[in-house]
């Protein structure tokens, strides 16, 4: 069995040596923390990265999600070759990185990288599909789609100037780093969330190394900032360039009948989009009972016969963090990760051609408010929910301008009612006015010249 050490005392980390343990000899954990080493984790010691010096023989393989912060320490001390851990789903896989032929890491200072994290409302993925708005030729963009790494992908992220992420990330304090995140926070973050098992110092100390945060607002900007605590200058508000996409209607529309395979003339269509009820890591967020589930198979069959008799098209998209293996009915397409990708576009590149927006607690509908068009909750465990995770915004009723819905039942009535009378408007522009500096189709424009001044001065 091949010696290793996992780099990442972590609860990765633990994921990674109940997959790992039948596999390989597992000296030990690695991790930066002072206050973790010495200490044991799964009976394994955890030492701090002087114990490679010793041990060189042994590989490494990365167990964090600080992935790229060891991926550069392990080259500055000159350990070239490494393995990276990854979740997938309920299965993992192990990446191979060999940079024992790179000369260097030095920093470009005309390389400009864009992490994008998936394609359900990819702030990063959407600045680059409008990089003709740059007007920088001279500069060097590279999109990294962390789904189709390659063994470029450490090298590319680190001898480039500026890193612009929308998730967290630890930084390197030679290049400028640029957060966009992914949505207004509805949900309670770091320092507002109810979750236990975090370390929100950690959170602190990462986000207050970012060079800059782009903002929806001022409003946007202090929600984040209780959650993250950082100086007040750090934000910067541009608007979101994912938000630029959701405006062409019919660019949305040709898009989803190219992913539907059929036309939608004369047809109404809907977007369900909630969020996750459980994290990869064990964090709980509700509990859906079965006969309230929309995803329950005899519920699928019902809501598909009540579509069908009202000509209405719906797509279901179940957040990246689960995965819903469901077989689409005559009115009912179960929108994946996969199908956006091999598309080479974004969720919201066809959001825009929804008429209407189902969602629950998932910040998505923030960004739909900017269309002006109805909005209904579905939210049978609205007590629960908040119990567990909580909401940095309240009340509910208030900032979810929308008919709220606590079963399958009253979601079919909502989804009649609302395709007669649009009865929250007047709420919806409210909370649009409050959260939104911005609203036209320009953010990614804004965004460019904002980088190019960093990189011109």
């Amino acid at each position: 069995m091949k010696k290793i050490f996992l780099f990442g005392a972590s609860k990765l980390g633990e994921l990674a040596v109940d997959k790992l343990l039948s596999h390989y000899d597992i000296k030990g954990f690695i991790d930066n923390d002072p206050n973790k080493q010495g200490t044991l984790l799964l009976d394994k010691k955890v030492y701090g990265i002087e114990i490679l010096e010793n041990f060189q023989d042994w590989e490494v393989i990365i167990s964090s999600v600080y992935d790229i912060e060891i991926a550069k320490q392990l080259i500055d001390h000159g350990i070239n070759k490494f393995v990276v851990f990854e979740l997938i789903e309920d299965d993992y896989c192990l990446n191979f990185y060999d940079y024992s032929q790179v000369d260097n890491f030095n920093i470009n200072h005309k390389k400009v990288c864009l992490l994008v994290e998936n394609n359900s409302g990819s702030n990063t993925f959407a600045l680059s599909k409008n990089i003709e708005e740059s007007n920088m030729e001279q500069v060097d963009i590279i999109t990294i789609d962390k789904s189709k790494k390659n063994n470029n992908y450490y090298y590319d992220i680190l001898t480039s100037f500026v890193i612009i992420t929308t998730h967290d990330y630890r930084c390197n304090d030679k290049q400028i780093n640029i957060q966009l995140w992914h949505g207004v926070p509805l949900k309670g973050l770091s320092y507002m969330s109810k979750y236990e098992n975090q370390n929100v110092e950690a959170n602190h100390f990462a986000w207050s190394k970012f060079d800059h945060i782009i903002s929806y607002s001022q409003t946007y900007s202090t929600l984040l900032n209780a959650c993250y605590g950082v100086e007040g200058k750090k934000y910067e508000v541009l608007g979101m360039p994912r938000n630029d996409l959701l405006f062409d209607f019919f660019e949305s529309r040709r898009n989803l009948e190219g992913i539907l395979d059929q036309s939608l003339e004369g047809k109404k269509v809907i977007f369900f989009l909630p969020t996750f009820r459980k994290t990869i890591y064990g964090e709980k967020n509700g509990r859906i009972d079965r006969d309230q589930d929309f995803f329950d198979i005899e519920n699928l069959h019902e809501i598909n016969s009540f579509l069908r008799i009202n000509n209405i098209i719906l797509v279901a998209k179940p957040h990246p963090q689960e995965r819903k293996n469901l077989s689409e009915l005559s009115n009912i397409y179960i929108l994946n990760e996969e199908t956006l990708n091999n598309r080479n576009i974004d969720l919201y590149e066809i959001l825009g051609a929804a008429d209407t927006l189902i969602t629950d607690y998932s910040s998505v509908f923030f960004d739909y408010l900017l269309l002006d068009k109805p909005i209904i909750f579905y939210t049978p465990d609205y007590e629960e929910y908040i119990s567990d995770r909580g909401l940095l915004l309240e009340p509910f009723d208030f900032w979810s301008p929308g008919k709220k819905c606590n079963n399958i039942k009253e979601l079919k009535e909502a989804i009649l009612q609302t395709s007669e009378n649009d009865l929250f408007s007047k709420e919806r522009r409210q909370v649009l006015n409050i959260l939104h500096r911005y609203k036209d189709p320009y953010s990614s424009r804004r965004l460019w010249d904002f980088i190019k001044k960093l990189i011109t001065n």
